[in-house]
C-alpha cells in the first residue's frame, strides 16, 4: 500500500473567479490568478521566506509557565 502524499499547495476559488495557490508550510499566498491551470509554474518557482518559517515554529511552540 501506497503512502499518500500531502499537497504542497492548496487551490482555492474566490468570489471574484480567481484561483489562489496557498503554500502549506509557509501559508503564504503564492499567486492568484483566474485561470487555474497556470498555477503550477509558480509553485514549482515558489520558495518559502525562511523568517517566516521560524515565526511560524515560535508560534506552535508551547507557552512556558511563569
Amino acid at each position: 500500500m501506497a503512502i499518500p502524499i500531502k499537497p504542497l499547495f492548496q487551490h482555492r476559488h474566490d468570489d471574484s473567479g480567481r484561483w489562489d495557490s496557498i503554500c502549506l508550510s509557509c501559508f503564504g499566498t503564492v499567486v492568484s490568478l483566474r485561470d487555474e491551470d497556470q498555477l503550477a509554474p509558480h509553485e514549482r518557482a515558489h520558495r518559502c521566506d525562511p523568517f517566516r518559517l521560524h515565526q511560524l515554529a515560535d508560534d506552535a511552540r508551547p507557552l512556558k509557565a511563569a
